[in-house]
């Protein structure tokens, strides 16, 4: 697979889907939306919505805005919030260390792996150490960069339920530093070299761990290849943050805005 072939039905993935779904969320049975409260579904595509038109609410996560232009001369649309999906081509070239352009993974590397060594797991010690860090994550990130929008339900219900079911796809690491739970990610193989970033927490206080827990795992899945990986390092969520991390530490191939929107068939009271 190349990167012209990669789109939002690729990406889109039943795993990927689920990694959107919290404990309080009920699945279809194929994964292609939720029952969220009695009267609110969610999907991930706009087809078919009249099946669900007896519902008040519909939200449509991760279309393009041609979708939303369509279903625009159709339905009632609602708060459209855009994002980004940012997808990285990866080959041997970027993983190299020495040189002065190299400078700063090396001094990632050498923090992480001679200075203050982590540990890596497949797998937590326990689903309340996984618990106990998103919150921890949850606060500082608040504090830190006063985020407001943090879902760590999503993530906590995706361990807790779905690594056994997605397992064969799955590629886990729990990272721990002084036997403490500090980081954690899970990326799924969608393709023979096509993967999505489904899940990555890093500790908010401890620098650069973020850009150490990618780098590392992304090399190991390039050095089990015998080509370039392409990677979809996930949305932004319209996070100029998130998006320059994304953009400046990987090399792009590909961008692919996306909306979510909310639908409502809800009658307006008189």
């Amino acid at each position: 697979m190349n990167e012209h072939d990669i789109n939002l039905e690729v990406i889109k993935t039943k795993a990927y889907r689920a990694s959107f779904l919290s404990r309080y969320y009920i699945p279809f049975g194929d994964f292609s939306g939720f029952l969220k409260k009695k009267k609110e579904i969610i999907l991930f595509s706009g087809n078919e919505i009249e099946k669900f038109n007896n519902h008040d609410m519909i939200r449509i996560y991760h279309i393009t805005k041609e979708t939303v232009d369509d279903l625009r001369k159709r339905y009632r649309v609602l708060n459209p919030n855009k994002s980004t999906t940012i997808i990285t081509k990866l080959d041997k070239e970027y993983f190299l260390l020495n040189g002065s352009v190299n400078k700063e993974k090396r001094n990632v590397i050498n923090k992480y792996v001679k200075n203050n060594p982590i540990s890596i797991q497949s797998l937590p010690n326990s689903t309340q150490e996984v618990k106990e860090f998103l919150k921890y994550w949850k606060e500082k990130r608040k504090v830190k960069y006063n985020e407001k929008m943090m879902f760590t339900g999503y993530d906590l219900n995706f361990i807790t339920k779905y690594l056994e079911m997605f397992k064969d796809n799955l590629i886990t690491k729990f990272y721990y530093y002084q036997s403490k739970l500090v980081g954690m990610t899970i990326i799924e193989k969608v393709d023979d070299n096509f993967y999505n970033l489904l899940i990555r927490k890093a500790d908010p206080e401890l620098s650069q761990l973020t850009y150490y827990i990618d780098f590392s795992s992304f090399k190991e899945i390039f050095e089990k290849s015998d080509k370039s990986v392409i990677i979809n390092l996930g949305i932004d969520s319209g996070d100029k943050g998130i998006h320059e991390y994304k953009t400046k530490k990987f090399p792009v191939c590909k961008e692919i805005i996306t909306y979510n929107i909310k639908i409502s068939f809800k009658k307006k009271e008189k």
